[in-house]
Parts: structure tokens; sequence; C-alpha cells
């Protein structure tokens, strides 16, 4: 939809110089050819800095280390093509075991650290991994498993310790790394559109799908990205988020290739945020809107080496206080898991700060808006967001009818609603997917009310997503009781410690209500829409886990 825009505006202008930069761009073979060529280049630099542990690894570290533990792997069976779960923290090894499966050409699966054992059960099996890195803050979750893969044999899994491991049947990770070959070359070497990774991501259909990406997937992104910040002096950048999400591991891979260095949190906070930045001269980082208005103002906030910063779906005059307040440069994008970077907000888009807008089209993507009958609708008329262009996901990892459903041809439904204004600028405006977007997590509906008809006291239950200002949406179950059961006989309390040993924290409802039926679409299913329409505010009448009072 390029034809589209206005070629005056210079955001436009901006974006179509990237879009011809991008498409000269000669990518690496692989992932392992990326992480040679800087460690050639840079060997002494810092690749990566883990700043609780206050530990730091080097460019040539990261080659020898990921080098060493893809000869242990192939050594205990791992082979191009095997799928191998990382049950990992935000730690060096991670990246070490993420690069080394990468240069054996199998295929990382990484796992959320936070599930419980029956996700894991799910997740494990569903993906056909072979292979677990597993650390030991993890093991008594995976050891609770019930439906342990048998591919996963005690042989197949590698233990992370700081402790001595006393078990004689898992590997170790560290005694790995001391026996493998630093000069290590894999037999066969991986092309561009072998696969990479699968990262789960929440569906419609209830539970985690898994996205097939390419190397092609991952260095296209990163690339791509490179483009849009290289009028900017970036070295360091922070990422506060887990290493199994994409955000984490995207700001990973666009640091190696600008030959800079990462710096890893293991978690998210508003208290130490600005202190990170100063304390190792923070370049870049995707910086919230809730961080923004968490962080109290100061008189030297603008003090600060942040120069560009990825602001994420600002709203109103949150984006321009951003940018005033911190003397950085913030821009918005649209991004999926599917599809990698689907839009973008150049940097001399300067007049688009607080229009709402998510940009133009990413280089390598081609966009449409379709109606319901698939025909593309006029300029600045709604519908359906579809996207194609190279190194897109391969589709859900045996997932044919949801592939049948979301493709067509080679064409990707994203499931979100969108407009384009007349100078070819796209702008979301709601999803057709039952997705709730907490804190940065997707959570699936579907398998939280999965979850909860588990219990025989629920006959049947509706998950709402409840706008918050702080972490954007919460979690909001209506239940209808079985027959003959009162609130009293199933409280809140015992939903919510039902929902505490199946789900990970953040799925768990933060707010329950009780109904005596649902309103229904012709075909019977609960009308969630008719529900969101009609509650008014949407807090009143459910219990508040959080704040534990009835509201």
């Amino acid at each position: 939809m390029s034809g589209k825009e206005n070629s005056t505006d210079k955001g436009v202008q901006q974006a179509e110089q990237i879009r011809e930069a991008v498409f000269d761009v000669v990518l690496p073979q692989n992932i392992g050819e990326l992480i040679g060529q800087i460690a050639q280049e840079k060997p002494n630099k810092t690749a990566c800095y883990i700043i609780e542990k206050q530990h730091g690894l080097s460019y040539l570290e990261l080659q020898e280390k990921s080098n060493r533990l893809a000869d242990s792997l192939e050594k205990i069976g791992v082979r191009k093509a095997d799928h191998v779960a990382l049950l990992l923290p935000n730690s060096p090894e991670f990246l070490i075991s993420w690069l080394a499966i990468a240069k054996l050409g199998a295929v990382i699966v990484p796992v959320n650290n936070n599930y419980k054992p029956a996700e894991l059960d799910y997740v494990l099996a569903d993906s056909k991994s072979s292979y677990l890195i597993l650390d030991e803050s993890c093991l008594s979750s995976f050891q609770g498993m019930t439906h342990r893969p048998n591919r996963l044999a005690d042989s197949h899994i590698v233990l992370c310790t700081d402790q001595q491991n006393d078990n004689s049947v898992l590997a170790d990770f560290n005694q790995l790394l001391e026996t493998g070959d630093p000069d290590f070359s894999p037999k066969q070497l991986a092309c561009l559109d072998d696969l990479l990774q699968i990262q789960y991501t929440s569906g419609t259909t209830g539970f985690p799908k898994g996205c097939m990406q390419t190397h092609e997937y991952w260095l296209l992104a990163a690339f791509t990205a490179l483009e849009f910040t290289k009028d900017f002096e970036i070295e360091n950048s922070l990422s506060v988020f887990p290493l199994f999400y994409m955000e984490a591991q995207i700001k990973f891979l666009l640091s190696v290739v600008r030959g800079g260095t990462v710096y890893l949190a293991k978690q998210p906070s508003i208290s130490k945020l600005m202190q990170w930045i100063r304390d190792y001269e923070i370049h870049t980082c995707t910086f919230h809107e809730v961080a923004m208005k968490g962080i109290p103002v100061a008189e030297d906030d603008a003090v600060n080496p942040l120069v560009y910063v990825n602001a994420f779906q600002y709203k109103g005059d949150s984006h321009s206080q951003l940018e005033t307040r911190f003397g950085v440069v913030g821009r918005d994008a649209f991004a999926m898991t599917e599809i990698g970077m689907g839009t973008f907000v150049p940097a001399a888009a300067t007049h688009m700060v607080g229009s709402g807008s998510c940009g133009l089209a990413a280089p390598m993507r081609e966009l449409k808006i379709v109606d319901g009958d698939g025909e593309e609708v006029d300029q600045g008329k709604s519908g359906t967001l579809w996207v194609r262009g190279p190194g897109l996901f391969l589709g859900y990892f045996e997932k044919p009818e949801a592939n049948a459903a979301e493709f067509n041809g080679d064409w990707f439904c994203t499931g979100d609603i969108a407009r384009q204004d007349q100078n070819g600028y796209f702008y979301i405006v709601g999803r057709t997917k039952e997705m709730i977007k907490r804190s940065g997590e997707n959570i699936a509906a579907r398998e939280v009310e999965s979850v909860l008809r588990q219990l025989p006291e629920i006959s049947e239950a509706a998950v709402l997503a409840v706008p918050d200002a702080i972490r954007r949406e919460e979690v909001k179950a209506l239940l209808i009781l079985a027959q003959g059961i009162s609130p009293e006989q199933c409280p809140p309390s015992l939903v919510i410690e039902h929902c505490a040993r199946q789900l990970a924290q953040f799925k768990v409802p933060r707010y329950i209500g009780y109904v005596k039926n649902f309103p229904r679409t012709p075909s019977n299913k609960i009308a969630k829409q008719q529900i969101q329409d009609q509650a008014g505010e949407p807090r009143i009448g459910t219990f508040d886990r959080i704040d534990d009072v009835w509201r």
C-alpha cells in the first residue's frame, strides 16, 4: 500500500530510504556466521552484561563458549533440526545456549520460566522438544510435570547450577562448557530458510501456538531495526524483559549487529530504570508509558545518555511528554511474533508524535486492509489488517487448522482492526482476536477459561479484558456456577487458588464475578462484545483479588 503514501511527507521520504537500504542488505547465511563475524571484528568488546550478576561476556567469550556448548551438545546427540527447549532466566547461559543451538542448525524452543507444571506439560509436548537446558530455579516446576514426554529422557536434559551438580543422570552445563571445543565447526551449516526457533505465543484457540521462525526472520528483523536508528550514535542498549520473549531476544541480536553491548536485567523495575540508564550509559531501550508515568518527575530527567527509545502504544499527549521530559526521540511501531516488524514511525516523522499512528509499512512488508468479504477498503475506513513479505514466520507448528484460518496464500491475517490515512500512516483501532495484553504479557482468554471450567463448581466462564492505567489491561472472569452451587460454595479464593496452581501468575484473573447467564450469538457462542458493551464500569460487582475487596 506504499502507493497511498504522501511523497512530500518527511516521514514518508525517510521510510522509503530505509526500505531501499534494507533491500540492499546482504544477510549472513545464519546466526552463527553473524556472531563469528562480530567476534573477529570486536573480540574484546563486551557483548552482554547481566546487571544483577555484575557479569558480562565479550564477543570472543560468547563465540568460544557457544562453540564449546555446541560441540558438547552434538556429542550427547543433538543434531540439525532437533528441538531444544530452554527453561532459563536472564543469564549468560541463555545467550550461550541460544547461539549454540543456532550454530548446530537445531531449533530453539524458549519456554516461559514462570510456567507451572501443567503449562510445561503442554509446551514441551506440543513443541516436540527432545532436549532441554534447564536452570536449577525451574527444576521444581519441571519435576512437577505429570505428562513428561518420553523423548525428554534424563540423558537429554542439561542442568544449569551454580552449585555442584549432585545429579549423576542430568548433564552439567558447566562441564559441557569445559569439555567442548572452542573452535567447533558444525557438520551441517544452517541456511537462511532453515527453522531457527519455535516461539510460543498465546492464541485464540485457547493454548499457546508455536510460531516457526527462520534464520532469515531473525536476521532481517535485526538489520531492519538497525536501519531505523542508523542516524543515532547507539552503542549500549538495555532490556528489562525475560529472554524467553522476543523483545529481549531482538534487543540482543540487534546489539550484536551493531557490535554494541546489551545490558540485561532479570525483571523490569520502574524505581531502578533511570539509575540503570545513567550507570550503564544506555543509549536506547523500550520505554513503556507505565514506566514514564511511574517515575517521579525530577529536574534532571533530561540529563541522561538516551538518544532513541521505543515508545509503543502511547496514548494522547504522553508521547510528547516523554520526548520533552527525557530529551529523547521516541517512536512507535507495530510488530507481532508472527510477522516481526509490520509498521514503523520514522524518526523524521516528528509531526506524527502523539497521533496514535503505528507508522508506515516496514521494509520488506506489504500491508492491506480488507473488509469481511476480503475486499480492500477505501482510505480512512477500518478493516482487518493483512501482511505479507519475506521473512515472515513459516506458520504455527503442527497447527494446520490455525494456518488455514490465518493465511490466504502468502498473506497473513494479523487479527487487528486498522485504518490508513491519506498520507499512508496506519492506525490500530481494535482487534478481532480474544487476547488480553497485561504488562507486556499476551494472555489468551480461552486458555484461562479452559482452566476455570476444570473446577466442578463452575459450569461456564467468560474471560474478558478490563482497561487498567498501570498494566494496560487486567483479566476479568465472569462465572456461571454449576446447578445447586452458590457463590459461598465457590468463593473467589477457591477460584484464585485453582488458577494459581494451573497458570502463571500473570494469567490469574484479578476480577471475579458471578452471573446467571451469558448473552449468546446466533451460533450459541458467548457474546463477549455484548457483555463488554452492557457492562458500564467493568469492575462493579466483581471481587478484586489484588485489593481484596468486592467492587
